[in-house]
């Protein structure tokens, strides 16, 4: 009869859990962000997980041989391997002390039936939030941030700012260069950025001012 009741209450821990696994179950939600790769394809167990980001379930007790890669067109593939875990001392504690059964009346002391079934689950393991790249968000849900080093992010050009040289003419056209001549009251030289140059008598120029323009990318 005992025997009976020991396996019911077994089957009833494994169905509905004891406290480490109904605190977190035995597998945890890992969220895999790629730092400035927002294209970058992350992929556990062979399987697509998400670009840029990702979420996924991982058993608790692989946390400390998590493993995944990440692929992006042109770039190599990058695995990261995440190798430490830490023990969840208040959910096995909170099974021993709240799933435990006595098969009789004069047993010695009660059988541990939720810290079995946490150790058999792997319940009693979580993610170590110490280890780099790691942060813990709950006790279900952990982050972890990696940079893509094999796929570096290219840096933005910046635009180069030049000043130039602008002649106004009383016929209303303009013309943008470098002078490299002015003799006031007789002509000036200018030459543009196709290497013409081109001479204006002083009568035709209307004012000469100087502009600053992005001309091209460094």
């Amino acid at each position: 009869m005992y025997f009976k009741r020991f396996l019911l209450i077994v089957t009833i821990m494994f169905s509905l859990s004891n406290c480490g696994t109904i605190v977190g179950g035995s597998r945890y939600i890992a969220s895999v962000e790629v730092d400035d790769h927002p294209k970058a394809k992350i992929y556990y167990n062979d399987q697509f997980q998400g670009t840029g980001v990702a979420k996924f379930k991982v058993k608790r007790v692989e946390a400390n041989n998590f493993v995944f890669e990440v692929k992006q067109d042109g770039c190599p593939t990058q695995s990261y391997s995440f190798v430490s875990r830490k023990f969840r001392t208040g959910a096995f504690i909170c099974s021993l002390l709240f799933w435990s059964f006595s098969p009789s009346t004069g047993a010695p002391f009660p059988i541990p039936v939720g810290g079995v079934v946490d150790l058999a689950t792997g319940a009693v393991w979580k993610p170590d939030n110490t280890e780099f790249g790691v942060t813990k968000l709950n006790y279900k849900n952990f982050k972890y941030t990696v940079d893509y080093t094999n796929c570096p992010t290219p840096v933005p050009k910046k635009p180069i700012e030049l000043i130039v040289d602008v002649v106004y003419l009383k016929n209303g056209s303009r013309i943008k260069g470098l002078i490299t001549e002015m003799i006031p009251s007789q002509h000036l030289k200018i030459q543009t950025s196709d290497g013409s140059l081109f001479v204006f008598q002083m009568v035709e120029v209307e004012k000469v001012s100087k502009e600053t323009i992005e001309t091209a990318m460094d």
